[in-house]
């Protein structure tokens, strides 16, 4: 414009300079008029071309700024996360869209490029969009009246979640013009969302409700209309067992299986939650004790019936019921987990009974001859602790030791156990465990935990080069001396997969070869003797 300006400024000086130059003289008064007149026009025409050269070169520059910011928006919008359109809803064309458009809504069949879309495409576009939105959610296009900014949520029929953002657009005259729509999948955003909230609420190992929900409700539904309100309270027995043998893994297992029992054994209206490790909680609204009872009973079958388990899956349950407005809730709890504790210490030595029976099951059914393999170890034993004057009762523990030494091999590989050939240094030390797990097995189960301290060291040797400690000499406890001793005859003139047998005769020898070594030679002299 200041080019405009400096012409016409140019002009209107040539105006003012011509009129002190002096004229073509004419005698003529009207001749003199028409051609000052002419001088004018054709000065207020130069004008008129100046202005419009310069709004020809303004165009120009504004094109070329408007190009400039077309290829800005291409490259900020086309590797956008998020799929872009632009709709003049006087025309109902869409002017603008990216290529996460296309993919968002499947669209790469019927437009390749961003841009803007042929007229004829708008309809079927739209209507395409329309038919993947599922039922009892908004359309893919609204118009608003009151040219708001729009901000909700599209569910397409494939499961997908959009979150739809849409502004209105102004001309420069500040008209209504249409609407920049943006649409992002936020998926699986939600669905993290709604796993946080779920877990927020639930435990995640038995997908139980948590105990955080478990006494929100407790507060809601301690009500008169909720009465009689009756409470379980569970306590898994063996979960410790478990673990400590078989891995938390299992343990996990076993607690998930419970759970499931539970689950199947109440009613839909029924609370049912963790309460703590080993513990469950069930609310029951409306439930008499006689009814609660039932409940425990159905509990407690199912768990009998459970034929797929390491161990037998039980349950301590004590149960209690308000049946009073005036009646403190946490009194009925207590009251529920007193009988819980009464149950389980009244069930302990029959469980602890069961679990012991069943372990020794399992490793008499791991490994090669392992039943026969210890009868003759405690009848050996036996004859020995006879043979040595043992007092009575480390006669008793002598025996009980040759019935479990090898109990830690239950949590052990069926085929490390079995194998013929060498076993790998990892199976080596995989193998190696079995008298600490056999150990922690004992301490957990009532009346055997005296006998912990021998199973550990059943395999420590007289020159300290054994394990799992390394124990030496004297160190080792006496009674698993006599045990490695005898075990190791035994394997000798019997054989193992891995092992030929070898006559009595060849045996005696290898433990007399092996005494002050392996073995303790003043018991290894008077096993000899025994034998012989």
């Amino acid at each position: 414009m200041n080019r405009v300006y400096l012409i016409i400024l140019l002009i209107f000086g040539t105006l003012v300079a011509g009129s002190h130059i002096s004229m073509p003289t004419f005698t003529d008064q009207a001749t003199l008029i028409i051609f000052k007149i002419l001088f004018v026009l054709i000065a207020a025409m130069l004008v008129v071309i100046a202005i419009l050269l310069s709004n020809i070169a303004m165009r120009k520059k504004v094109e070329k700024q408007l190009t400039f910011n077309e290829a800005l928006l291409r490259l900020a919008t086309g590797s956008s996360p998020y799929a872009m359109i632009v709709l003049n809803e006087h025309t109902g064309n869409i002017l603008y869209f990216n290529r996460q458009f296309c993919r968002t809504w499947s669209l790469e069949h019927v437009i390749n490029q961003d841009g803007p879309i042929p007229e004829q495409l708008t309809g079927n576009i739209i209507s395409h969009c329309n038919a993947q939105i599922a039922k009892d959610t908004p359309v893919f296009i609204e118009t608003v009246s009151n040219h708001s900014i729009i901000e909700d949520e599209v569910m397409l029929l494939d499961g997908r979640l959009l979150r739809r953002f849409s502004t209105p657009i102004y001309n420069e005259l500040k008209n209504y013009y249409g609407r920049f729509y943006i649409f992002e999948d936020i998926t699986e955003q939600k669905r993290e969302l709604e796993e946080i909230r779920h877990f927020s609420f639930h435990d995640k190992v038995t997908k139980l409700y948590n105990r955080a929900y478990f006494e929100e409700q407790l507060k809601r539904l301690d009500t008169i209309r909720q009465l009689p309100l009756s409470i379980i309270l569970g306590d898994a027995n063996g979960l410790k067992l478990v673990n400590d043998t078989f891995g938390h893994k299992v343990g996990d297992q076993l607690l998930a299986t419970l759970a499931q029992i539970l689950v199947n054994s109440c009613r839909q209206e029924d609370i049912i939650a963790r309460w703590g490790g080993d513990e469950f909680a069930i609310l029951l609204p409306k439930t008499t004790a006689r009814e609660t009872e039932k409940i425990c009973r159905r509990i407690t079958k199912a768990c009998n019936e459970i034929q797929d388990s390491p161990i037998p899956i039980s349950i301590a349950l004590g149960q209690s019921t308000k049946e009073h407005p005036e009646t403190d809730m946490q009194s009925v709890i207590k009251a529920a987990e007193d009988r819980m504790y009464q149950c389980k210490l009244s069930v302990s030595r029959a469980v602890g009974s069961t679990f012991l029976s069943t372990l020794i099951k399992t490793m008499n059914d791991k490994t090669y001859d392992t039943e026969d393999h210890i009868q003759r170890l405690k009848e050996l034993a036996l004859q020995v602790g006879q043979s040595f004057n043992l007092p009575q009762n480390e006669l008793n523990n002598l025996v009980l030791l040759a019935e479990l030494h090898d109990i830690g091999n239950v949590a052990l590989d069926n085929e490390a156990l079995n194998k013929t050939s060498s076993l790998s240094p990892v199976e080596w030390q995989s193998i190696q465990r079995h008298p600490e797990i056999g150990c922690r097995i004992v301490n957990i189960l009532p009346d055997i935990p005296h006998i912990a301290e021998a199973i550990l060291a059943h395999h420590e040797q007289w020159d300290g080069k054994g394990y799992p400690r390394g124990l030496k000499g004297e160190e080792i406890p006496y009674i698993s001396r006599i045990l490695a001793i005898i075990h190791a005859y035994d394997v000798m003139t019997h054989g193992r997969p891995y092992q030929q047998k070898m006559t009595g005769v060849e045996a005696l020898a290898e433990l007399k070869k092996c005494a002050g070594t392996q073995f303790d030679p003043g018991l290894v002299n008077a096993f000899l003797k025994i034998i012989n």
